[in-house]
């Protein structure tokens, strides 16, 4: 069984910054890539 890995999400591997104001930010753990995507009101 894998173990439980807890990571600050502030630690990230890359962020960009997009012209609309929108970020996408990976993390790297162990066993897994995680991506967090934030938008801006009204962006599809």
């Amino acid at each position: 069984m894998t173990d439980v890995v807890a990571k600050n999400s502030k630690e990230t591997v890359d962020q960009q910054t997009f012209v609309d104001g929108s970020t996408r930010t990976v993390t790297v753990l162990d066993s897994a890539v995680i991506g967090l995507g934030e938008y801006q009101p009204g962006q599809k």
